[in-house]
C-alpha cells in the first residue's frame, strides 16, 4: 500500500511499535524522549493509539477466548478468519447496543492486499527492504506524520 504524508510518498504500510522493536521501515515508533512541543504532540497520539489498540485485542480476548490461546499451529488462513470473525462478532454487538462511534458503508473501496510467495526473489527483497534500517524510511515517516500533527493541531485552535 502507497501512501502520501506531508508531501512525501511511502511504499509500505506501517504498524506502531515502542522502542523494544528495531528499527524496520513498517515501524513507527514514538520518540524515546520527546523534547520539541512536535515530537511531545506525535508522542502522546502514537501512544494513544497503541493503547487503543492493545485495549481493542484486550476485549477480543476477553470476549472469544479462541483468540486467547496459541494459534502457533494454525495457518494464516485460518487465523486471519478467527480474527476478523471475532471482529465483527465485537462490532455486531456494540452495534446492537446503540454504542458504535462510526456507521458501515458498503459503498466503501476495499483495496485487495497483494500476496507475496515465500521464498520467492520479490518476498526477499521486500524482506531485505523492510528490514532495512540504512534507509531511515521509519524516522522520516515519524518525521513526516509528527509535522502533519502538529500542523493539524495548530489548525484546530
Amino acid at each position: 500500500m502507497t501512501f502520501t504524508v506531508n508531501g512525501h510518498a511511502y511504499k509500505y504500510s506501517y504498524y506502531l511499535g515502542d522502542g523494544i522493536y528495531s528499527d524496520y521501515s513498517t515501524l513507527m515508533k514514538a520518540y524515546s524522549v520527546p523534547r520539541s512541543e512536535k515530537a511531545k504532540l506525535f508522542t502522546k497520539k502514537q501512544e494513544s493509539a497503541r493503547k487503543d489498540i492493545e485495549r481493542a485485542f484486550g476485549v477480543l480476548k476477553q470476549t472469544w477466548h479462541v483468540v486467547k490461546y496459541a494459534t502457533r499451529l494454525w495457518d494464516k488462513e485460518r487465523i486471519k478468519q478467527m480474527v476478523l470473525a471475532s471482529i465483527i462478532m465485537h462490532n455486531m454487538i456494540i452495534e446492537d447496543e446503540g454504542r458504535t462511534i462510526c456507521t458501515y458503508d458498503p459503498n466503501d473501496i476495499v483495496i485487495p492486499i497483494e500476496e507475496f510467495v515465500p521464498g520467492t526473489n520479490e518476498f526477499l527483497e521486500r524482506v531485505v527492504e523492510i528490514h532495512n534500517s540504512e534507509t531511515e524510511t521509519c524516522f522520516n515517516l515519524r518525521e513526516d506524520v509528527t509535522e502533519y500533527l502538529y500542523q493539524r493541531n495548530m489548525n484546530e485552535d
